[in-house]
């Protein structure tokens, strides 16, 4: 009894084992790009830089030599929850860039929670935290580390309104001194001497200052009556402190840290947003916008000794800045700016704005990312930026031809055709352009607009044909005999009109062999007393006959369509979102519905999903948000899954959470190399993420042990003439010879 015992416990073990480890495999990270965000901080030797996304709801991790986003922390405390509400935050971080402190204050459901805490900033998973009773502690404020990373100054105030000045050991948070500031700390700095320099302001906004280590609290010389600092920043080298206030009218203002001694008080003319010094001791920046219409930024460069303007430098938004610790440098947002030149360096990350969509190269080699302003091409392997077109003003889509020499651009100000690698234009046409795409054998090219639809041969860029303009698809069938073009169906190259569409079709797709078009509709409808809610349609075509079988309504905006290997399916995101005048639901699901006759199946729900299917049929990567309800709180939880498509079975293999939606950012679009080897998906906050796709096997892989070899080709020999999905290499619905050949023909791959 005990062996047949054993031999069950083992047996069940041997077949659980497996499910549990592909449930937390998650796809293996090779790069990551993504977008500035506001600068609060960078190491001594300028090679770390640390950026706010979103008011602090992610903390961005940036290697500026290589130009590389190394990671995301999420600030769980600042998720904005209902019942939640945090009520301040700011963030430090280590001379080496290896730490970041976070002093945060919050209430949860009434009750407030007081927080510092310490992260490491290449794992991006928290070393320590201190929590404060609430009771005798309001609010944790500044934070800064010594130049040698072993302590950490944090600024708490108490429930009675003191103000606190904590000396904590960087390692484990232990308090090592306490001393009471006789005043609020709004600046903070350790010297490379080990002195500690504070600044800030009374309750009658009096300008203090104190030299921690060596002598008592002391008040600056005053400012005119009125005056209010709001803003304050210490010298590198603790010589001087620099102030900006907003009243009576904006000004700034100069101290002598040693003396308290007022060099200087003058009122720019225009709205200031943040101060910084320079690494040049006799520099400073004040950072604004003008106050009057069109609000342009202002970046104004002034030589401490003489108060005289260097220069004055224009970028589009200025909100904080941040200096660079060893060159003339400056970051403002996402921008780096020289502030001695006042020439535009370049932008955090190279990326200029937020990235939209991605897609991979025919041959996997390249992937292009599209930015709302900008479109580049990397290398999928690394990361290494291979072009960078210039700068549009909106991108409405970008595509890749097949054979990878062309990669054409459609956007508010014309089409524009650039070749691959140097970026040479080819081709450019005046006028707003809203979607372009190449034939599958890449020798057409099409653009429309609302007022003409054009049809390009491919090299030479030559202009065929000029067809009615539209909106909404752009989709060339498989054997590129036919073009979609909004509601309008073309056969090529003769251009006739071959079917109409609904006039409302915003999307299209071609069945794998071309043999069926599904198109769908997306329009919100309002009504008085419901509010307003997505619908659609879905409309199936036959293209040898161009009969319609069947149209149907669906319970949601028509996001995405992608047709399953067996053409007898096909895959449907629909956008289910709805509102009303006092909020409002974000909600979607993922269809599968049977052909011909629509019939509809759910296979997941989540909001507005994103979907790609492999090369091959075998894989799809979706990613789409769930709303969940715990206790009255409303959580939005982040999911990626990988389904592996089996003739008529879609089965979920690896599905894990990224967390709350707020820590990631919902992803926005997703997509799979053509070889099927890396997955890719881009976020709301702007972050490209490429990885290994860790589903992937050698085509042929029937057991999918990673090698095609006797056992494959004895499965699909033993599944002949069946319907066996393991063995249905090619997903028609038949293990047949083409399975059989299929295996031949990779025979050896993997091994």
């Amino acid at each position: 009894m005990r062996e047949r015992t054993l031999r069950w416990f083992w047996a069940m073990l041997l077949v659980v084992l497996p499910l549990i480890g592909g449930a937390q495999l998650r796809p293996a990270v090779l790069w990551q790009l993504g977008s500035g965000g506001n600068p609060f901080a960078i190491s001594v030797n300028g090679n770390r830089l640390f950026t706010q996304l979103d008011n602090y709801l992610y903390i961005a991790v940036w290697d500026l030599p290589a130009q590389r986003l190394i990671r995301t922390i999420f600030v769980p405390e600042n998720a904005r929850y209902r019942g939640h509400h945090l009520e301040s935050l700011t963030a430090s971080a280590s001379p080496d860039g290896s730490r970041v402190g976070i002093s945060l204050s919050q209430l949860i459901e009434g009750i407030r929670l007081v927080r510092f805490k310490v992260i490491d900033a290449n794992a991006g998973l928290e070393l320590w935290h201190r929590d404060f009773d609430p009771d005798t502690v309001a609010e944790a404020g500044l934070s800064c580390f010594s130049l040698d990373g072993q302590q950490v100054a944090l600024m708490v105030v108490r429930s009675d309104g003191e103000n606190r000045l904590l000396l904590l050991r960087a390692s484990d948070g232990q308090l090592l001194q306490e001393y009471l500031v006789p005043f609020g700390v709004s600046a903070m700095r350790y010297l490379p001497n080990g002195r500690l320099i504070v600044s800030g302001v009374d309750l009658n906004w009096r300008v203090w200052i104190w030299d921690v280590f060596s002598e008592a609290p002391r008040p600056a010389q005053n400012l005119p009556a009125g005056a209010r600092a709001f803003i304050q920043r210490l010298a590198p080298d603790g010589t001087y402190l620099l102030a900006a206030g907003d009243y009576p009218q904006d000004w700034y203002a100069l101290f002598e840290v040693a003396t308290g001694r007022l060099i200087r008080y003058e009122q720019p003319g225009f709205r200031i947003t943040d101060i910084e010094f320079t690494s040049d001791a006799d520099i400073c920046l004040l950072a604004g916008f003008e106050q009057t219409p069109p609000y342009a930024g202002i970046l104004q460069v002034r030589r401490i000794s003489t108060g005289s303007i260097e220069r004055t430098i224009s970028p589009e938004v200025v909100d904080s800045i941040l200096a660079h610790p060893l060159r003339p440098e400056v970051f403002v947002g996402g921008s780096i700016w020289n502030w001695a030149t006042g020439q535009l360096v370049g932008y955090v990350g190279g990326v200029r704005s937020l990235p939209a969509r991605v897609r991979f190269s025919a041959d996997s080699q390249l992937v292009l990312i599209e930015e709302r302003e900008q479109v580049r091409l990397h290398r999928a392997i690394d990361g290494q930026l291979r072009l960078l077109l210039p700068p549009f003003e909106r991108v409405a889509q970008s595509a890749l031809s097949p054979d990878g020499r062309f990669v054409a651009v459609a956007s508010s100000e014309g089409l524009f055709v650039y070749t691959v690698p140097d970026g040479t234009l080819v081709l450019t046409r005046a006028g707003s352009v809203e979607a372009v795409a190449f034939s599958p054998d890449g020798r057409l090219m099409a653009s429309m607009s609302p007022t003409e639809t054009l049809l390009y041969s491919m090299p030479a860029a030559t202009l065929l044909q000029s067809l009615p303009g539209d909106r909404g698809a752009l989709v060339f069938s498989p054997d590129g005999r036919h073009l979609v073009a909004g509601h309008r169906i073309w056969q090529l190259p003769e251009t006739n009109l071959v079917a109409m569409l609904h006039p409302s079709t915003t999307i299209a797709a071609f069945s794998p062999e071309g043999r069926w078009i599904l198109s769908g509709s997306s329009e919100e409808t309002c009504t008085e007393w419901y509010g307003c809610h997505m619908e659609g349609d879905l409309s199936l075509w036959r293209t040898d006959t161009w009969q319609n079988p069947g149209t149907v309504k669906t319970l949601g905006g028509v996001e995405s369509i992608t047709f399953l290997p067996n053409s007898t399916q096909v895959l449907v995101g629909l956008n289910q979102s709805w509102k009303w005048i006092e909020g409002g639901v974000v909600d979607g699901a993922l269809i599968i519905y049977q052909l011909p006759d629509l019939q509809p199946s759910v296979l997941a729900g989540g909001a507005l999903p994103a979907v790609a299917r492999s090369a091959t049929g075998r894989y799809l990567f979706t990613a789409h948000q769930n709303l969940e309800q715990d206790h009255g709180r409303v959580w939005a939880r982040n999911w990626l899954t990988l389904w592996r498509v089996q003739s008529t079975e879609v089965q979920p293999r690896i599905r894990y959470e990224e967390g709350a939606f707020q820590e990631v950012g919902t992803p926005i679009e997703v997509d799979i190399s053509p070889d099927e080897q890396l997955i890719a998906w881009v976020r709301e906050e702007g972050v490209v993420v490429i990885a290994r796709n860790p589903l992937f096997t050698p085509y042929g892989d029937v057991n999918e042990d990673g090698c095609v070899d006797d056992a494959d080709l004895l499965s699909v020999l033993m599944a002949f003439g069946s319907a066996q999905p393991d063995a249905d290499v090619n997903g028609d619905g038949v293990v047949d010879d083409a399975d059989l050949l299929t295996v031949l023909f990779h025979f050896g791959s993997g091994c």
